[in-house]
């Protein structure tokens, strides 16, 4: 089978070059085009539900975290596909109030191969 279109989720600063690794392969192999996807995970909304306090607390210290790690994560990307001279591509995405897995799914069904860290 040849894939005409690769995937890669990129959503770990400190798995980039792993995840990157096989997904650059295989790409190269087929002279498919390549994704990067960058998914920003959404803020943690805590109900609280104790007297005298707001009722919920928001926790957006991971999307900070992971704002700043972008700019490395998408540098290793078009390093990768350069160094390959594969067409790339990068996605960055906010999920909003949704998941991360259910933004990389809905991206996942016009593309051939996926290739995603644990």
């Amino acid at each position: 089978m040849a894939y005409k279109t690769v995937l890669v989720h990129c959503n770990d600063k400190s798995r980039i070059v792993r995840v990157l690794g096989p997904a650059v392969e295989a790409a190269g192999t087929f002279n498919a085009h390549l994704i990067g996807l960058s998914v920003v995970p959404p803020v943690l909304v805590i109900p609280t539900g104790m007297p005298g306090t707001p009722d919920t607390v928001v926790i957006d210290e991971h999307c900070q975290t992971y704002r700043r790690e972008v700019p490395d994560m998408k540098a290793a990307f078009e390093a990768a596909g350069r160094e390959r001279g594969l067409v790339t591509e990068w996605l960055d995405v906010d999920a909003g109030s949704r998941s991360v897995a259910g933004i990389a799914l809905e991206h996942a069904h016009a593309v051939a191969l996926i290739v995603a860290s644990q």
